[in-house]
């Protein structure tokens, strides 16, 4: 099995918390590889765009005034959640997403804390994460497969798998699979680089991980030095799974 050191700059440490969540599944990401912008041009930068998912996800403490317009056009939505996303909100202009760029949008607000008992969320287990207008989503795992992926109120059924089709038991509750907990475990434990003991991580926080790096093993044996690595395919504008030759 091959594997690739991949080092990325984070803008706060909850984001950088996030991407070992991820590492952990072995869940593709890229962080902020694309700008969207407003009707008067001004940017618009989600986090985390999760291209096998097709997921864009950001955590905040708080919601950015203009997350539920970039969430609405992410979805490929022309419905307004009138009072979903507060004042501020409705006054934020429209932002455009091409086509290519669509997928689920999620938001989780709020701090990273793993609980056995009480589900991942600290004071936000009943939240979870909002997508353009409903809530809570939740991160789950299909008890068969152990595909991953986020489905309201973590319904395993739900996901693109398929693997619990046709059952008879539904609201199969994936949130809490133990794979999934011990990622959330591995995000909150990580230490980052900081000025000393017991002071704040120096920003950007940078996180290094050591990331499985699919066909890896094949490429060494075939590629004709024009492949690319993990990293590459991460950063590229549209993430293609490509063969080596």
């Amino acid at each position: 099995m091959a594997y690739e050191v991949v080092r990325a700059k984070f803008h706060t440490e909850l984001h950088a918390r996030w991407s070992v969540f991820f590492d952990h599944l072995q869940i593709l990401w890229a962080y902020e590889p694309v700008t969207f912008h407003d009707a008067f041009g001004a940017p618009r930068t989600p986090a985390f765009w999760l291209p096998e998912q097709r997921i864009w996800f950001d955590a905040q403490p708080q919601a950015p005034e203009w997350w539920g317009r970039f969430a609405m056009s992410a979805a490929g939505s022309d419905h307004w959640a009138v009072g979903s996303w507060g004042e501020k909100a409705e006054r934020c202009l429209p932002v455009e997403v091409p086509e290519e760029w669509r997928g689920l949008p999620l938001l989780a607000e709020g701090l990273l804390f793993p609980d056995d008992e009480i589900g991942p969320w600290q004071f936000f287990e009943a939240q979870g994460m909002r997508t353009y207008d409903d809530q809570p989503y939740q991160w789950t795992m299909c008890p068969r497969c152990e595909s991953v992926g986020a489905t309201f109120w973590g319904y395993a059924e739900r996901l693109e798998c398929d693997c619990l089709d046709g059952q008879k038991q539904s609201k199969v509750d994936g949130s809490s699979a133990g794979r999934l907990l011990a990622a959330y475990r591995a995000a909150l434990i990580e230490e980052f680089n900081s000025r000393g003991p017991g002071e704040r991580p120096l920003l950007p926080t940078a996180h290094e991980a050591l990331v499985f790096q699919r066909g890896a093993l094949t490429a060494q044996q075939t590629c004709t030095g024009d492949c690319q690595s993990l990293w590459d395919m991460r950063c590229v504008n549209v993430l293609v799974i490509r063969l080596w030759r």
